[in-house]
């Protein structure tokens, strides 16, 4: 091997020998304050969704949510079903609002805003008017729903989520019977009985969402001492060396 080429080979075998840390350390180029970490989410500034079921049940639906800080949110939505057969066999009417509330119980910093568990209250108000049979119906007044839901959700990326959603509370309902009388070609709805009304407790709410999201880039530094030792079982890092001292020297 010439004697040029030695020494170049030579000079670089040294050059790496002063810039490799010693073992189980890193260059000072890769290490921060391992105190801290940086933290980037995806904050929801308001969200669109729908209710799959109330879709599969012929009732169309939307809801607004906008979120309050990480842990609250306050939602409204409006569904309306508005089906009527022409010869007055099929009747499926039912229009409602509903706001609720929610508490997201949110484990650490590190999870994103809005998934996960969350508990809430509503309230709704509406009508409905429902005939199945081609002579009997029900129709009335949904004067007020409430109570409490919980669910969670599971992020599908940066802006989708699923929501699973059930929740009970007091109904509070008047409604009448009615049968239909055909005659020269003309339906009359003829009410059957009394006025009747519903106060009880009951399983009222349920729901598969499909959730969109606007949302905001937020970035900041954390204490990772301050955070959930679960969320974050890390060993220790090493600590940086000072590399003009303790790196070997070229003879």
């Amino acid at each position: 091997m010439p004697k040029f080429t030695a020494d170049i080979l030579f000079a670089m075998l040294l050059f790496l020998l002063a810039v490799r840390p010693a073992a189980g350390q890193l260059p000072l180029a890769r290490v921060s304050n391992f105190s801290t970490m940086k933290v980037t989410e995806y904050q929801p500034i308001f969200s669109l969704k729908t209710n799959m079921l109330y879709n599969m049940a012929l009732t169309p639906n939307v809801a607004a949510e906008v979120a309050i800080g990480k842990r609250w949110s306050i939602s409204a939505g409006f569904m309306r079903g508005w089906w009527l057969e022409r010869e007055w066999s099929f009747c499926w009417q039912v229009e409602a609002a509903e706001l609720e509330a929610r508490y997201w119980m949110r484990r650490n910093e590190k999870q994103p805003v809005q998934t996960g568990w969350f508990v809430g209250a509503f309230a709704s108000s509406g009508f409905f008017d429902v005939q199945l049979e081609s002579a009997k119906g029900v129709q009335g007044e949904l004067t007020a729903m409430g109570g409490l839901t919980g669910g969670y959700a599971l992020p599908l990326g940066q802006s989708w989520r699923v929501e699973l959603t059930a929740g009970a509370g007091y109904l509070l309902s008047s409604y009448r019977r009615y049968t239909v009388e055909r005659a020269d070609g003309s339906q009359t709805l003829v009410k059957s009985g009394p006025n009747r009304r519903l106060n009880a407790l009951y399983p009222i709410k349920a729901g598969i969402l499909l959730v969109w999201s606007f949302n905001r880039k937020a970035e900041w530094v954390v204490d990772k001492k301050n955070m959930d030792k679960d969320a974050v079982d890390e060993p220790e890092p090493p600590t940086a060396i000072d590399l003009d001292t303790d790196a070997p020297k070229a003879p």
